[in-house]
């Protein structure tokens, strides 16, 4: 269809509608309704372009564009809360050995961000930038001293609970292990370990991630 003719039908069904909903009920138009427009009235004539709006016309523009701005917030807004209560509804228990913890909770993404931003500061030197670890990890201690091991789903720390993982954060490793883990709890507190391990967990796949929140809800109930 020519652009032309596009323009006119759009511009007829626009000023109908606007004369429809917008005139008073007595037969007046008191918002000038048939000369509102976007930028310009709606369904303004060839002559309208290039004149100044009214008062009216402009605090009626205003007020239209203050209420259009509220229903997306509110929508977005109800949109998300929907999303979120699905979200909830439809997560399950996770049940192993037939003993049930509580669906796994959703990761904060901001704490994640920290986390990421703190383990390359305080991590990434021992055990990779990529949750990786130290090279050639397993094949043990030729000086005594273990390597780093990895924190991604290769490794085994989605083995062991947060209240463990924390402590050795806090405090180092194990040197019955050999390990050369150094503590952290003169640089982190524990919402910042916290954050760290959060985005260790946001690099787990769905098994091991079910797996270490299971161990750490209902682990010592076994």
């Amino acid at each position: 269809m020519h652009t032309g003719v596009l323009y006119h039908v759009s511009t007829r069904f626009t000023s109908s509608l606007t004369d429809k909903f917008l005139t008073s009920p007595r037969g007046g138009n008191p918002l000038g309704a048939s000369q509102l427009s976007i930028g310009y009235p709606l369904g303004a004539k060839a002559k309208d372009f290039g004149r100044v709006p009214t008062g009216r016309e402009r605090s009626f523009m205003k007020q239209w564009r203050m209420w259009t701005v509220v229903f997306l917030i509110g929508a977005i807004g109800a949109i998300w809360l929907l999303r979120s209560a699905w979200l909830v509804s439809t997560a399950q228990p996770v049940v192993i050995n037939n003993l049930a913890a509580p669906p796994v909770p959703t990761l904060n993404a901001n704490r994640v961000a920290q986390g990421a931003t703190l383990y390359a500061q305080h991590c990434a030197a021992c055990h990779g930038a990529n949750l990786e670890g130290a090279p050639n990890w397993q094949a043990g201690p030729a000086d005594g001293i273990y390597p780093a091991p990895p924190h991604d789903n290769s490794g085994h720390t989605w083995h062991h609970k947060d209240d463990l993982l924390i402590r050795i954060v806090t405090n180092g490793g194990d040197p019955a292990y050999k390990s050369k883990m150094p503590a952290f709890k003169a640089s982190l507190n524990e919402d910042e370990v916290i954050a760290i391990l959060d985005f260790m967990k946001s690099k787990w796949g769905k098994d091991e991630r079910e797996f270490q929140w299971w161990n750490t809800a209902v682990g010592d109930q076994q």
